[in-house]
């Protein structure tokens, strides 16, 4: 204990150090994963997957945010669950669309996203914004 005090002073300097290293080696794995890419589509594509795989195998950021620990957000059911609530509202328009299971899984994991992640003082017409200019043309592809 009086080693770790002497280097790091705090058990939270510390943490934030064991964070940063982290942080560092995902930063590496990540723009390796999109050099290897060959256009800008993929190169999202990449670096969403690799933020996922990093986050979901990393037992630290696990723990953080709750995977696995009984934290009902995180639990392996709640996109299932949560899909299933979807489906029921998006029922009066379901016949609007050739695939609405993915219509629903999409709108399910990006409201959680934006509950869980976005910025708490964006205002409904920034995110409406942000929506139409991003969703709608996926929506658009898959409107009968």
């Amino acid at each position: 204990r009086q080693t770790v005090h002497s280097i790091f002073g705090t058990r939270e300097a510390l943490v934030s150090e064991a964070m940063a290293d982290l942080t560092r080696a995902a930063t590496d794995d990540l723009r390796a994963a999109t050099g290897r890419t060959g256009n800008p589509v993929d190169f999202v594509v990449e670096l969403i997957v690799g933020g996922v795989g990093f986050a979901r195998s990393t037992p630290a950021i696990a723990a953080m945010i709750g995977v696995g620990g009984g934290n009902p957000l995180f639990d392996p059911g709640v996109l299932t669950r949560a899909k299933v609530v979807a489906l029921e509202f998006l029922e009066p328009i379901a016949k609007d669309f050739d695939r609405i299971d993915e219509v629903a899984e999409v709108a399910t994991h990006l409201s959680l996203t934006f509950f869980l992640f976005g910025e708490p003082d964006q205002r409904p017409e920034e995110l409406r914004a942000l929506l139409g200019r991003w969703l709608v043309p996926a929506l658009t592809e898959l409107a009968r």
